[in-house]
């Protein structure tokens, strides 16, 4: 055939599937072995100029000074929040081994309030 495609004899026993795929598998032995798709894809590359090693003059990140100094105050108070949070854990440990029976109360009566609005 013209397409390029070799033509086997059907055996009535096999799937279409395998059929195909026996097709397939001898069309690509009787080539160099690469697919369409492959030789496609080989014939595009470079696509693109190769990546350069050097670096432009112009400054990268934010412009605008006031933008720049709320960023840099909202990761301040971030981190603030961050501290605040590890020290009331350390105060709730401390709480827990200082006083074990009165924690284990009210874990109890909260998850008896949780359980009780549910």
């Amino acid at each position: 055939m013209g397409t390029g495609h070799t033509v086997m004899a059907k055996d009535p026993n096999e799937s279409p599937a395998v059929q195909s795929l026996k097709q397939e598998r001898a069309r690509q032995r009787g080539g160099d072995g690469k697919g369409e798709l492959e030789r496609r894809l080989e014939d595009t590359f470079p696509a693109s100029d190769p990546v350069s090693m050097t670096h432009t003059g112009t400054a990268s990140g934010r412009t605008d000074l006031t933008e720049a100094e709320r960023v840099k105050n909202d990761n301040d108070l971030s981190a603030k929040a961050g501290d605040d949070v590890t020290s009331f854990a350390n105060n709730v440990r401390a709480f827990i081994s200082s006083r074990p029976v009165e924690a284990a109360a009210i874990v109890a009566a909260l998850g008896y309030l949780l359980g009780r609005t549910r």
